[in-house]
C-alpha cells in the first residue's frame, strides 16, 4: 500500500499479490479517495510482523499476524504541491490480520487497524 500511495494507485498489481478480499477492497477504497483529493503518500511504515495463531496448528488454513506499526515516517501530501497534510496522525499503532491461502499463495484477507498509541 505504501508503494501505490506514492501515485496513488489502486489498480497496482502487487496489490493483489498480497491482498484478497475485505482487505484488498480496503486498501483500493482508500487508494481511490486519495486519487479523487490529491492526496500521495512519501515513505514507508516500519513493520515487524509476528504470527500470533495458526490454525489448525498442524496444517494452517488460517493465520492471525500481529504488528504494532509505525507510521512516524509515512506521511501523506498534497499530490499537486507536495505540502506536508499536517492533520495525518502518525505513530505507533497496532494492527491484526488474517492471511488465508488465495489462488495458490497465503494473502492477507482481512486487517484491523488501531488508533495511533494502540501498542
Amino acid at each position: 500500500m505504501a508503494k501505490a500511495g506514492e501515485l496513488p494507485d489502486p489498480e497496482a498489481l502487487e496489490l493483489r499479490q498480497y491482498a484478497a478480499g475485505r482487505a484488498l477492497a480496503r486498501i483500493v477504497d482508500v487508494l481511490f479517495t486519495y486519487g479523487e483529493t490529491g492526496v500521495v503518500t512519501r515513505g514507508a511504515p516500519v513493520l515487524n510482523a509476528r504470527v500470533k495463531d495458526a490454525s489448525p496448528s498442524d496444517t494452517p488454513a488460517e493465520v492471525t499476524v500481529v504488528d504494532c506499526a509505525d507510521s512516524t515516517n509515512w506521511t501523506k501530501h498534497k499530490k499537486a504541491t507536495g505540502e506536508l497534510i499536517e492533520d495525518d496522525p502518525r505513530g505507533r499503532r497496532s494492527i491484526t490480520g488474517v492471511v488465508k491461502p488465495v489462488d495458490g499463495s497465503w494473502k492477507v484477507v482481512s486487517f484491523d487497524v488501531g488508533d495511533i498509541g494502540s501498542c
